[in-house]
Order: structure tokens, then sequence, then C-alpha cells
């Protein structure tokens, strides 16, 4: 009886977060469409919308009053970092809901299998740092084969500049020669650049991206050699 009971819980607490989620995402949805046929009609923000947006979307959430929520808890922009630095193309807030209902979930199962709140709480705790577990792992196991790319990747850059390419353009040469994550990473860089973003700044944010050690030496060293005309090669 006690796991049926656990079991009804878990499903209805899983579909109230649905539902509530979802009819979130429908208002904040229905309020953007009404911005923009507004704006249509009355010619507000027209030619902005005719240019390509270069500012990235740093949102936790596309839920505005859980982004609201996030942006009060100081550890979701170390998860957002980590994220990042994973390759995960999604929002924090995506992430962080996994956690109340993997939680759930684990507790429930402890206790189905022991019928123990102590084991129950256990797994309940296993469950919710599971998502956060996964980011982790995958940063990790991506860090180390962005480490292991770029000796090579730096030689192919040296290459394409003595042979008379611009940095961008041997960002560009990497990013089709290699796969990811170097590829992905470099040719951000060059994308930043190219859309006008300072050289800086591009390579502040691929030092913010990316930790290994090897990038703030090469950051500083390409600046250096920028600013004062060196060679960069």
């Amino acid at each position: 009886m006690f796991a049926i009971f656990a079991v009804i819980f878990f499903v209805a607490f899983a579909l109230a977060a649905y539902a509530v989620t979802s009819s979130i995402r429908e208002r904040e949805e229905a309020k953007e469409t009404l911005k923009v046929r507004l704006d249509s009609q009355t010619g507000v923000g027209i030619e902005d919308k005719e240019r390509p947006n270069l500012l990235k979307d740093l949102r936790l959430s596309s839920i505005g009053v859980m982004n609201t929520f996030l942006g009060r808890l100081k550890f979701v922009n170390k998860l957002a970092l980590m994220m990042r630095q994973a390759g995960l193309n999604r929002r924090v807030g995506e992430v962080f809901l996994y956690i109340p209902l993997l939680g759930s979930l684990g507790m429930l199962t402890g206790l189905f299998f022991t019928s123990t709140p102590l084991f129950g709480f256990i797994a309940g705790c296993i469950g919710a740092f599971m998502p956060i577990l996964c980011v982790m792992r995958l940063r990790s196991k991506r860090m180390n084969k962005f480490s292991e790319q770029l000796p090579d990747s730096l030689d192919l850059v040296r290459s394409a500049l003595q042979a008379g390419h611009s940095f961008i353009t041997a960002l560009k040469v990497v990013a089709d020669e290699f796969p990811a994550p170097i590829s992905e990473e470099f040719d951000t860089v060059a994308e930043e650049m190219r859309l006008g973003l300072p050289m800086r700044d591009a390579l502040m944010g691929l030092q913010n991206r990316v930790d290994d050690a090897n990038i703030p030496v090469l950051c500083v060293g390409v600046l250096v050699s920028h600013q004062t005309g060196g060679n960069v090669a």
C-alpha cells in the first residue's frame, strides 16, 4: 500500500510541475507575441529587428519568474559556468528542474525497496545530485579533450599565420579541420571578432569557457603581440 501511495505521489508531483511550467511558458510566449504585434503596428524596433542581434541570451531560464528566482541563488552562477564549460546548450533552469524531480524519484525508490526513511533520504540526496554530477562529468571529459587538441591546433594556427592569413582566418581553419570541442571554441572566438567584439573580450570569453592553465598564457601572449605589433605566430 505504501509503495502504491509513493508512486501516485511522484506521478502527481511530476504532472503538477509540468503543468505549472507549461502554464508559465505559455504566458511568456503570449506576452512576447503581443509585444511583437504592437511593435510591428507602431513601427517601434523595426530597424533593430532587421539587424542581427549580437547580444547573447544569458537568461538562466526562459520562464521570467524562474529566471528571477535563479538569479538570486549564488551557486547558480557556478552551475551556469560549469554547463558552458561542459558544452551544454541548455539553460540552467532546465537542469535545475531535474534536481527536485530526480531527488523525489530517488527518495520514493529508496522507500519502495527498503521502507526505511533513512535509505529513502539517502537515495533522494543521490538522485538530486545526479544532474550536477552529470554536468561535472561532461565538463571534465570535454576539458581533457580540449587540452589534448590544443598543441596541434596551435601549431596549425601558427602555420596559417605564417602563410599570411589573419588571426580570425587562422582560427577558422582550426574550426574547419579539428573536431569538437576545440573547433567549437575557436569558431566562437573567430565569429565574435568578426561581428565586432574586441579581441581582448573574445579571448577573455574563451578563458572563461575553458578551464585550462595554458589558455590565460595564450591569451596574454596574443594580446601583447597584437597591441605591440609583434609577430603573433
